[in-house]
């Protein structure tokens, strides 16, 4: 029977260094999986904080092209009535046309 209890104890023993080691093990592999979820969690926020300010740039630059345009127009504009008013000698007429010319200068 000496054997025999051996035999269990160091089962016993054995058993329970194994199931020690398996927690170990798995809570290494745990942690390891954690850092690569962290690792692929911040590549994925970096690449959609790229994706949404290149987006931004993007409409900024468009929306700055559309204002430059508008200021030529706005310019070309104010030129064609200068011309209009320096040509005409009715009073009524250059009234108007100076109205317009306020308008389009205070826009």
């Amino acid at each position: 029977m000496a054997d025999s209890g051996k035999s269990v104890i160091v089962g016993l023993v054995v058993g329970a260094v194994g199931a020690v080691a398996t927690g170990v093990a798995w809570a290494v592999g745990n942690n390891r999986g954690h850092a690569n979820g962290v690792a692929d969690g911040y590549k994925k926020a970096s690449a959609e904080y790229e994706r949404k300010l290149l987006d931004q740039a993007n409409k900024f630059l468009s929306e700055r092209n559309r204002l430059a345009s508008n200021a030529a127009e706005k310019d070309m504009l104010i030129n064609k009535l200068v011309g209009l008013l320096k040509q005409t000698k009715d009073t009524t007429r250059q009234r108007e046309i100076q109205m317009v010319l306020s308008r389009v200068r205070a826009a």
